[in-house]
């Protein structure tokens, strides 16, 4: 008769085929220690499970801001897509065509013609101011008053 004992809780347990009586003091000692072992590992088990809450909690209000943040990103995201860059640049391009336009336009006008025309105005009061001068200067000798000199630009005789 023989007998042996388990390493991890130190059962006792016979060896096959040695004739071990089976005795109800080593089966309720083998019992006991079972359970005390099951109650240690249910504490320990236990103690992780509250670990595990405890990350869970922190863990659930980072995953609802992570889900928040992802909506709100969806949703700008939505914004973005809504806003039709191709016809924003549609639009763009159409006023530069209109802008073109109209400095083409502008530098139709010939502003040298203009400013010739000006000056050939300018040269033909000046003509008629002459003319002018001189029947005055006619009228007032004709009445006995001398003319009095000057000259076209309006400076000094």
């Amino acid at each position: 008769m023989s007998y042996t004992s388990t390493t991890k809780l130190g059962l006792f347990k016979p060896v096959p085929g040695t004739s071990e009586p089976f005795r109800a003091s080593d089966f309720n000692d083998n019992m006991d220690k079972i359970d005390a072992e099951a109650v240690a590992v249910d504490t320990r088990l236990d103690t992780v499970e509250a670990g595990l809450d405890a990350i869970n909690v922190g863990q659930d209000s980072r995953l609802d801001a992570l889900e928040a943040t992802d909506i709100a990103h969806d949703g700008r995201l939505d914004t973005l897509e809504a806003l039709n860059i191709s016809t924003r640049l549609t639009t763009a391009e159409s006023t530069n065509t209109t802008q073109d336009s109209r400095l083409t336009t502008l530098e139709g006008y010939n502003l040298n013609t203009r400013l010739t025309t000006a000056e050939g105005d300018i040269t033909t009061i000046e003509t008629e101011q002459v003319q002018q001068n001189n029947r005055l200067a006619t009228l007032e000798i004709a009445a006995g008053n001398p003319p009095v000199a000057f000259s076209v630009d309006g400076g000094t005789p």
